[in-house]
């Protein structure tokens, strides 16, 4: 207490204690173990973490998480979508996922985006591995043949997807 005043006196300030040291030390306490943990983790896990595909599904996950709009939907609150009550249906129909304009979006919007760049980029990452997985040259051009497809229709998928979204935006 007496630091604080001293400082609070030279520096002209009037700084306040908001935690007491024993719940400063309970808290350091919790991060510390916290980090213990995960070092304790890395240690003991390692072989486990050296699994390529485990890191693989943690990139995506974390890509999908962080760029999807997880923080603009806790902050902002949009709508999930538009929709209207059908009185002769009597439910909820959904008009469109995506907001047309430009600087906003409904709240899962970005997540069908993300999910669409994450389903591309593991299609191409399975198209360079096809010959490595299968050894049957019949099987791999089946494969190819299948992978093709699924990326030219995710692909096109994505673009109008994107002349949704930007309806100036058309290039041909």
């Amino acid at each position: 207490m007496k630091m604080i005043d001293f400082v609070n006196n030279v520096l002209k300030t009037d700084v306040q204690l908001k935690m007491t040291l024993k719940q400063l030390v309970y808290a350091n306490a919790i991060i510390t173990g916290i980090l213990g943990g995960l070092v304790a983790l890395v240690i003991f896990g390692y072989r486990f973490l050296m699994i390529q595909w485990l890191w693989l599904l943690i990139g995506c996950s974390t890509w999908f998480i962080c760029t999807g709009g997880l923080i603009y939907i806790r902050m902002e609150s949009p709508l999930n979508y538009l929709s209207h009550f059908d009185e002769a249906l009597n439910k909820t129909v959904v008009d469109s996922y995506i907001h047309r304009e430009l600087r906003q979006q409904y709240a899962y919007e970005g997540y069908i985006f993300q999910a669409l760049v994450i389903l591309i980029g593991l299609n191409y990452a399975l198209i360079l591995n096809v010959p490595k997985i299968l050894k049957n040259t019949v099987l791999q051009r089946i494969a190819m043949y299948l992978l093709l497809a699924t990326l030219l229709f995710l692909q096109k998928f994505a673009y109008d997807y994107a002349k949704l979204k930007m309806t100036w935006w058309d290039p041909q």
